[in-house]
């Protein structure tokens, strides 16, 4: 975590007032995950999950900002 912020200084960029740790979120991702196989938008292949690009126009997945990006779960 040390390097992550030493490199949010040397780019001049503040630093956040939390650093939520994603280990107190696993139950999130999971019900997450499940949304996004049920959906259609990600799939599973020997414990593995993957997103399913033919869901996506052009083959890829763009970030978008929050209040842009459609409801998918």
């Amino acid at each position: 975590m040390l390097m992550f912020f030493e490199d949010m200084d040397a780019l001049k960029l503040r630093r956040s007032n939390i650093q939520p740790r994603a280990t107190m979120h696993i139950l999130d991702m999971i019900e997450t995950i499940k949304s996004l196989i049920e959906e259609g938008y990600a799939y599973e292949v020997d414990g593995n999950v993957y997103f399913d690009v033919s869901r996506f126009p052009d083959g890829t997945a763009r970030m978008l900002r929050l209040d842009e990006a459609p409801e998918i779960v």
